[in-house]
């Protein structure tokens, strides 16, 4: 197979110019005007990134105890109140996208999560995702007071898949998978290094070499008709032999394969570029055909994180209690008497549901349902406290009775395997009860599912 054309596009980030302001004492608030020849971060458009309200850097200047917030202002300028830089020549070290709790000020460094598994492209805004998983570092040594320029070096590289369907047919797609050879890391744990520049792999367990975007609505795609998946990676090689295959999802569950070869040379994902490809449905992206008894699993391990897609509540000031939400390239609805948000606890994430659920008022979940397979198990988990809490786990039809084998359960952070019988063509839900109802919340922090064909 012939190499296909690359595009890369080199993203670089360049802060100049950290000027104290004539209005204020420079010993109590410090500027940062940042300015570049074209617009730099968060937000990406698929050319360029640009920074956008809300933004924020941690930063550690060398002889300052702590680490520092610079907030976003507007056009390019980012300000830290009360701080007084401790030199003439001074050492700084900015950080974006990083959790203050991982980095480690005395050494410089921090450790993050690079890209991640489950990945949802807004179909109103199809590059809003990227952003989102690129952290950004760099550093400015020895500069005075007045003339701070930062690098600011980007952690991930990009897929942009250029879809185009040649099928007589239409084709409703959903989402999309890349899978590189197993010895390759596409999202994974890792350390940087904002002194030296280096960006260290973490085996931490969390590393995979697949990476699937799914889609926020299914995109119909009438012959000839075009549309681009995009996907956040962590930089990688591909060898000569190697290949890369690109899976391309449609809404009735058919498969269709796109394989890249490596034939020429080397190819390099390197941090900050965009590495294009195209997709013909019916021409280099074939159907797979699967045997009968082909399983389909969906898990959804949250400390993994990035499971849940963006416009998943974070907060219980959200006051979210009902939504559909797409999550490893399915549909989920939720329905609860009470708030529910995604909840981290240090490395672990979990759906937190607030106090107030009992027998009479019970939380649900719908959980997909896939044509021509059933539902056979269900495996779920959540947490130590539920032991004493006794929050009850069940797998029920829509009429709100136990599906055999879905009986309930008191969970706890072991998961539990609900094996089924008897679902085929109903749908189905997961069920959080409470005999009484008790002044704690209860949290979900697993759940898998097996379908079988029917």
């Amino acid at each position: 197979m012939k190499r296909n054309v690359i595009i890369i596009f080199l993203l670089v980030i360049t802060f100049i110019g950290c000027n104290y302001k004539d209005d204020m004492p420079y010993n109590n608030r410090v500027v940062i005007d940042a300015y570049h020849n074209v617009p730099v971060r968060v937000t990406f458009d698929g050319v360029k990134s640009e920074w956008s309200d809300g933004d924020k850097l941690d930063v550690v200047i060398d002889g300052i105890n702590g680490i520092h917030r610079f907030n976003y202002n507007s056009g390019n300028s980012f300000a830290c109140e009360n701080i007084t830089l401790p030199y003439t020549q001074n050492n700084i070290y900015a950080f974006y996208g990083v959790d203050a709790g991982n980095i480690d000020q005395q050494n410089m460094t921090a450790s993050f999560n690079l890209s991640s598994v489950s990945q949802e492209q807004n179909i109103q805004a199809p590059t809003s995702h990227i952003a989102k998983y690129d952290v950004l570092y760099g550093k400015a040594e020895g500069v005075d007071k007045d003339n701070i320029s930062i690098l600011m070096n980007h952690t991930i590289a990009v897929v942009k898949l250029n879809i185009e369907n040649a099928l007589s047919d239409v084709a409703n797609i959903k989402s999309i998978t890349l899978t590189a050879p197993e010895s390759v890391i596409l999202a994974g744990s890792y350390d940087l290094n904002a002194a030296s520049g280096g960006i260290l792999h973490n085996a931490s367990g969390n590393d995979s070499n697949v990476v699937s975007v799914s889609l926020s609505d299914d995109i119909q795609l009438a012959n000839g008709g075009r549309y681009t998946v995009w996907a956040a990676v962590a930089p990688f090689i591909l060898k000569v032999g190697d290949k890369l295959n690109i899976d391309i999802v449609t809404d009735d569950n058919k498969i269709y394969r796109c394989e890249k070869v490596v034939d020429l040379s080397d190819l390099n994902f390197i941090a900050g570029s965009i590495m294009s490809t195209q997709i013909v449905l019916g021409n280099n992206a074939t159907l797979v055909t699967s045997p009968k008894d082909e399983e389909i699993n969906i898990e959804m391990n949250f400390d993994e994180g990035g499971i849940l897609p963006d416009n998943f509540p974070t907060s219980v000031d959200d006051g979210v209690t009902s939504g559909t939400y797409r999550i490893c390239g399915y549909d989920f609805v939720f329905k609860s008497p009470v708030v529910f948000y995604s909840n981290k606890q240090e490395t672990s994430y979990r759906i937190r549901f607030l106090n107030g659920i009992n027998s009479g008022n019970s939380a649900t979940i719908k959980l997909p349902k896939i044509e021509g397979y059933k539902l056979s198990e269900v495996k779920m988990a959540s947490t130590t406290a539920n032991n004493y809490r006794e929050y009850k786990f069940s797998v029920v039809n829509s009429n709100g009775v136990v599906i055999e084998g879905g009986d309930e359960k008191i969970l706890s952070d072991d998961p539990e395997i609900y094996k089924l019988d008897n679902t085929k063509g109903i749908d189905c839900f997961v069920r959080i009860s409470h005999n009484k109802g008790i002044d704690k919340h209860v949290d979900l922090s697993y759940l898998s599912l097996k379908y079988i064909s029917e």
